[in-house]
Protein backbone atom coordinates (compact mmCIF):
# COMPACT_ATOMS: atom_id res chain seq x y z
CA UNK A 1 0.00 0.00 0.00
CA UNK A 2 0.93 3.52 -0.86
CA UNK A 3 1.01 6.09 2.10
CA UNK A 4 0.08 9.59 1.11
CA UNK A 5 2.71 11.96 1.83
CA UNK A 6 0.82 14.22 3.87
CA UNK A 7 -0.10 11.71 6.25
CA UNK A 8 4.37 10.54 6.88
CA UNK A 9 4.16 14.34 7.31
CA UNK A 10 2.01 14.98 9.68
CA UNK A 11 3.31 11.46 11.48
CA UNK A 12 6.73 12.59 11.85
CA UNK A 13 6.18 15.95 12.98
CA UNK A 14 4.29 14.51 16.09
CA UNK A 15 7.00 11.91 16.57
CA UNK A 16 9.73 14.05 16.41
CA UNK A 17 7.88 17.13 18.91
CA UNK A 18 6.43 14.77 21.16
CA UNK A 19 2.83 15.81 21.07
CA UNK A 20 -0.40 16.51 18.76
CA UNK A 21 -0.15 20.38 19.49
CA UNK A 22 3.73 21.07 18.66
CA UNK A 23 3.34 18.41 15.86
CA UNK A 24 -0.16 20.45 14.40
CA UNK A 25 1.90 23.86 14.53
CA UNK A 26 5.06 22.08 12.74
CA UNK A 27 2.46 21.57 9.42
CA UNK A 28 0.13 24.53 9.93
CA UNK A 29 -2.85 22.34 10.60
CA UNK A 30 -5.38 21.75 13.69
CA UNK A 31 -4.78 19.30 16.16
CA UNK A 32 -8.15 17.76 15.46
CA UNK A 33 -6.85 16.97 11.83
CA UNK A 34 -3.87 15.91 12.94
CA UNK A 35 -5.46 13.58 15.44
CA UNK A 36 -7.38 12.00 12.58
CA UNK A 37 -4.80 12.16 9.84
CA UNK A 38 -3.21 10.21 12.47
CA UNK A 39 -5.99 7.74 13.14
CA UNK A 40 -5.87 7.13 9.05
CA UNK A 41 -2.25 5.61 9.24
CA UNK A 42 -2.69 3.96 12.25
CA UNK A 43 -5.42 1.94 9.88
CA UNK A 44 -3.54 1.87 6.77
CA UNK A 45 -0.67 0.76 8.45
CA UNK A 46 -2.58 -1.69 10.46
CA UNK A 47 -0.91 -1.09 14.25
CA UNK A 48 -0.44 1.51 17.00
CA UNK A 49 2.43 4.00 16.00
CA UNK A 50 2.74 5.61 19.96
CA UNK A 51 2.09 3.54 23.21
CA UNK A 52 -0.36 6.12 24.96
CA UNK A 53 -2.80 8.48 23.96
CA UNK A 54 0.24 11.60 24.84
CA UNK A 55 1.75 10.92 21.60
CA UNK A 56 5.26 11.25 23.38
CA UNK A 57 6.87 7.22 23.54
CA UNK A 58 6.46 4.96 20.18
CA UNK A 59 6.06 1.65 19.85
CA UNK A 60 8.28 -0.88 18.08
CA UNK A 61 6.08 -0.41 14.40
CA UNK A 62 6.70 3.40 15.29
CA UNK A 63 10.40 3.58 15.06
CA UNK A 64 9.98 1.35 12.18
CA UNK A 65 7.75 3.54 10.33
CA UNK A 66 9.96 6.92 11.49
CA UNK A 67 12.97 5.95 10.08
CA UNK A 68 11.14 5.04 6.24
CA UNK A 69 8.73 8.02 6.58
CA UNK A 70 11.81 10.25 7.06
CA UNK A 71 14.13 8.71 3.90
CA UNK A 72 10.89 8.86 1.77
CA UNK A 73 9.88 12.55 2.86
CA UNK A 74 13.65 13.55 2.26
CA UNK A 75 13.49 12.08 -1.21
CA UNK A 76 10.42 13.39 -2.19
CA UNK A 77 11.46 16.79 -1.10
CA UNK A 78 14.87 17.51 -2.64
CA UNK A 79 13.00 15.46 -5.73
CA UNK A 80 10.74 18.59 -5.82
CA UNK A 81 13.72 21.02 -5.13
CA UNK A 82 15.26 19.44 -8.39
CA UNK A 83 12.39 20.27 -10.07
CA UNK A 84 11.20 23.65 -8.83
CA UNK A 85 15.38 24.85 -9.60
CA UNK A 86 14.76 23.45 -13.16
CA UNK A 87 11.71 25.21 -13.77
CA UNK A 88 13.37 28.51 -12.54
CA UNK A 89 16.41 27.51 -14.92
CA UNK A 90 18.82 26.76 -11.86
CA UNK A 91 20.04 23.58 -13.09
CA UNK A 92 19.79 21.64 -16.50
CA UNK A 93 21.98 20.81 -19.52
CA UNK A 94 21.57 23.78 -22.36
CA UNK A 95 23.41 22.54 -26.09
CA UNK A 96 24.82 25.80 -27.82
CA UNK A 97 25.58 26.40 -31.19
CA UNK A 98 27.28 29.48 -32.29
CA UNK A 99 29.08 30.65 -35.37
CA UNK A 100 32.92 31.40 -34.61
CA UNK A 101 33.24 34.66 -34.07
CA UNK A 102 30.20 35.03 -31.57
CA UNK A 103 32.23 31.93 -29.39
CA UNK A 104 35.70 33.47 -29.26
CA UNK A 105 34.71 37.05 -29.02
CA UNK A 106 30.97 37.10 -27.09
CA UNK A 107 30.80 33.76 -25.55
CA UNK A 108 33.75 34.11 -22.88
CA UNK A 109 32.02 37.06 -21.53
CA UNK A 110 28.53 35.90 -21.82
CA UNK A 111 29.49 32.28 -20.24
CA UNK A 112 31.15 34.22 -17.62
CA UNK A 113 27.80 36.11 -16.71
CA UNK A 114 25.49 33.47 -17.12
CA UNK A 115 27.87 30.75 -15.02
CA UNK A 116 27.44 33.49 -12.29
CA UNK A 117 24.06 33.89 -12.50
CA UNK A 118 23.22 30.14 -12.79
CA UNK A 119 26.26 27.76 -11.31
CA UNK A 120 24.05 24.80 -11.62
CA UNK A 121 23.65 24.73 -15.44
CA UNK A 122 25.55 22.39 -17.72
CA UNK A 123 26.89 24.09 -21.44
CA UNK A 124 27.47 22.08 -24.05
CA UNK A 125 28.81 24.37 -26.57
CA UNK A 126 29.63 23.84 -30.16
CA UNK A 127 31.44 26.00 -32.79
CA UNK A 128 29.90 25.84 -36.07
CA UNK A 129 28.80 27.88 -39.13
CA UNK A 130 25.25 29.29 -39.59
CA UNK A 131 24.34 26.64 -41.81
CA UNK A 132 25.19 23.93 -39.68
CA UNK A 133 23.72 25.49 -36.33
CA UNK A 134 20.20 25.66 -38.59
CA UNK A 135 20.67 21.75 -39.23
CA UNK A 136 21.42 20.89 -35.54
CA UNK A 137 18.47 23.19 -34.44
CA UNK A 138 16.56 21.66 -36.75
CA UNK A 139 17.56 18.36 -35.76
CA UNK A 140 17.44 18.59 -31.81
CA UNK A 141 20.67 18.38 -31.55
CA UNK A 142 21.20 21.87 -29.80
CA UNK A 143 18.56 23.77 -28.44
CA UNK A 144 19.67 27.42 -29.02
CA UNK A 145 21.68 28.72 -31.42
CA UNK A 146 23.14 32.31 -32.22
CA UNK A 147 24.50 33.13 -36.10
CA UNK A 148 23.84 34.78 -39.05
CA UNK A 149 20.12 35.15 -40.47
CA UNK A 150 19.65 32.28 -42.30
CA UNK A 151 18.70 31.54 -45.86
CA UNK A 152 16.57 28.71 -45.13
CA UNK A 153 14.92 26.45 -42.40
CA UNK A 154 12.15 25.43 -40.07
CA UNK A 155 13.45 27.79 -37.81
CA UNK A 156 12.67 31.53 -36.39
CA UNK A 157 15.40 34.20 -36.18
CA UNK A 158 15.55 37.31 -33.75
CA UNK A 159 18.39 39.81 -34.90
CA UNK A 160 20.36 41.40 -32.21
CA UNK A 161 23.33 43.05 -34.09
CA UNK A 162 24.74 43.88 -37.35
CA UNK A 163 28.14 43.58 -37.34
CA UNK A 164 30.27 45.04 -40.48
CA UNK A 165 31.92 42.98 -43.25
CA UNK A 166 35.35 44.09 -44.28
CA UNK A 167 38.15 42.23 -46.91
CA UNK A 168 41.15 40.14 -44.84
CA UNK A 169 44.15 39.85 -47.24
CA UNK A 170 47.88 39.36 -46.71
CA UNK A 171 50.04 42.16 -45.78
CA UNK A 172 51.57 41.07 -49.43
CA UNK A 173 48.47 41.37 -51.30
CA UNK A 174 48.00 44.32 -54.28
CA UNK A 175 44.79 44.77 -52.18
CA UNK A 176 46.33 45.68 -49.22
CA UNK A 177 48.87 48.57 -50.87
CA UNK A 178 45.39 50.26 -52.01
CA UNK A 179 44.25 53.46 -50.53
CA UNK A 180 40.37 54.09 -49.38
CA UNK A 181 38.12 51.19 -49.52
CA UNK A 182 37.92 48.51 -51.39
CA UNK A 183 35.47 48.04 -54.39
CA UNK A 184 33.60 44.07 -54.29
CA UNK A 185 34.55 44.03 -57.78
CA UNK A 186 38.23 45.00 -57.54
CA UNK A 187 38.47 42.00 -55.59
CA UNK A 188 37.63 39.48 -58.32
CA UNK A 189 40.93 40.03 -59.77
CA UNK A 190 42.78 38.46 -56.89
CA UNK A 191 42.30 34.81 -55.49
CA UNK A 192 39.55 34.98 -53.13
CA UNK A 193 39.14 31.91 -50.29
CA UNK A 194 35.14 31.69 -49.93
CA UNK A 195 33.99 31.11 -46.05
CA UNK A 196 30.64 30.13 -44.12
CA UNK A 197 30.26 33.92 -44.14
CA UNK A 198 30.14 34.45 -47.21
CA UNK A 199 28.51 31.31 -48.85
CA UNK A 200 25.38 32.53 -46.00
CA UNK A 201 25.84 36.18 -47.46
CA UNK A 202 22.89 37.20 -49.81
CA UNK A 203 24.55 39.89 -51.14
CA UNK A 204 24.92 39.80 -54.89
CA UNK A 205 28.44 41.15 -55.41
CA UNK A 206 29.60 38.69 -52.44
CA UNK A 207 27.77 35.36 -54.03
CA UNK A 208 29.61 36.12 -57.50
CA UNK A 209 32.72 36.16 -55.72
CA UNK A 210 32.11 32.75 -54.15
CA UNK A 211 30.97 31.59 -57.26
CA UNK A 212 34.74 32.73 -58.54
CA UNK A 213 36.26 30.88 -55.78
CA UNK A 214 38.36 27.83 -55.94
CA UNK A 215 38.73 27.18 -52.19
CA UNK A 216 36.06 26.94 -49.56
CA UNK A 217 37.06 26.53 -45.64
CA UNK A 218 34.56 27.12 -43.28
CA UNK A 219 37.05 27.31 -39.63
CA UNK A 220 37.81 30.42 -38.89
CA UNK A 221 41.30 29.80 -37.74
CA UNK A 222 42.40 27.90 -40.56
CA UNK A 223 40.90 30.59 -42.96
CA UNK A 224 42.45 33.14 -41.72
CA UNK A 225 46.04 31.09 -41.23
CA UNK A 226 45.70 30.08 -45.17
CA UNK A 227 44.37 34.24 -46.03
CA UNK A 228 47.86 35.16 -43.57
CA UNK A 229 50.19 32.51 -45.74
CA UNK A 230 48.94 34.44 -49.19
CA UNK A 231 46.83 31.91 -50.51
CA UNK A 232 44.41 34.22 -50.70
CA UNK A 233 42.36 37.38 -49.25
CA UNK A 234 38.54 36.36 -48.04
CA UNK A 235 35.58 38.68 -46.29
CA UNK A 236 34.64 38.46 -43.26
CA UNK A 237 32.86 40.56 -39.81
CA UNK A 238 34.45 42.61 -38.00
CA UNK A 239 33.71 40.01 -34.82
CA UNK A 240 35.82 37.21 -36.54
CA UNK A 241 39.11 39.41 -37.15
CA UNK A 242 41.33 39.15 -33.98
CA UNK A 243 42.70 42.69 -33.13
CA UNK A 244 46.40 41.15 -32.93
CA UNK A 245 47.02 39.20 -35.53
CA UNK A 246 50.33 40.03 -37.48
CA UNK A 247 50.61 39.84 -41.17
CA UNK A 248 47.24 40.48 -42.27
CA UNK A 249 45.31 43.22 -43.20
CA UNK A 250 41.41 44.42 -42.72
CA UNK A 251 40.34 46.34 -45.29
CA UNK A 252 37.09 48.72 -45.25
CA UNK A 253 34.73 48.22 -48.01
CA UNK A 254 33.15 50.70 -51.08
CA UNK A 255 30.45 52.76 -49.30
CA UNK A 256 31.07 50.62 -45.41
CA UNK A 257 27.59 49.33 -45.55
CA UNK A 258 28.05 45.52 -46.39
CA UNK A 259 27.06 43.85 -43.10
CA UNK A 260 26.09 40.84 -41.52
CA UNK A 261 23.04 40.24 -39.28
CA UNK A 262 23.21 38.21 -36.24
CA UNK A 263 21.05 36.97 -33.72
CA UNK A 264 19.09 34.27 -31.93
CA UNK A 265 18.22 30.59 -33.91
CA UNK A 266 15.68 28.61 -32.50
CA UNK A 267 13.29 25.95 -33.51
CA UNK A 268 9.71 27.05 -34.84
CA UNK A 269 7.12 26.32 -32.52
CA UNK A 270 9.08 24.38 -29.58
CA UNK A 271 9.06 26.04 -26.26
CA UNK A 272 12.53 26.68 -24.69
CA UNK A 273 13.88 25.18 -21.39
CA UNK A 274 14.08 27.37 -18.59
CA UNK A 275 17.88 27.12 -19.11
CA UNK A 276 18.12 28.29 -22.44
CA UNK A 277 15.38 31.05 -21.58
CA UNK A 278 17.93 32.26 -18.91
CA UNK A 279 20.91 31.98 -21.29
CA UNK A 280 19.25 34.03 -23.51
CA UNK A 281 18.46 36.42 -21.31
CA UNK A 282 21.91 37.16 -20.03
CA UNK A 283 23.17 37.10 -23.72
CA UNK A 284 20.84 39.91 -24.85
CA UNK A 285 21.60 41.77 -22.00
CA UNK A 286 25.51 41.52 -22.78
CA UNK A 287 24.77 42.39 -26.24
CA UNK A 288 22.82 45.34 -25.82
CA UNK A 289 25.50 47.15 -23.58
CA UNK A 290 27.86 46.38 -26.45
CA UNK A 291 25.79 47.82 -29.76
CA UNK A 292 25.05 51.72 -30.47
CA UNK A 293 22.02 52.88 -31.14
CA UNK A 294 21.70 51.62 -34.94
CA UNK A 295 22.01 48.63 -33.36
CA UNK A 296 25.78 47.87 -34.48
CA UNK A 297 28.25 46.18 -33.18
CA UNK A 298 30.99 48.59 -30.97
CA UNK A 299 34.17 47.55 -32.09
CA UNK A 300 37.54 48.68 -30.49
CA UNK A 301 39.27 49.56 -33.38
CA UNK A 302 36.79 51.95 -34.30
Amino acid sequence: MEFKLSLLRVFVAVAETGNIQDGADRVGRSPSAVSMALKQLVDQVGGELFESDRKNQLTELGRYLLNSARAQLTSHDRAMASVQAFAKGEIGNLKLACVPSVATRLLPGVIQAFTSEYPGVELDVRDIDTAAVVRAIERGTVEVGIAGQPKVGAVTFKPLFHDGLFLVCPESSPLAKQSGSIRLKDIQEHPFIASGVTAASDIPEIQELNSLAKLMVRNNTSLLALVKAGLGATILPDLAVPEDLTGIRRLSLEEGHYRRGVGIIRKTETLLSPAAKGFLIVFERFVQDRINSNGAWQSSRD
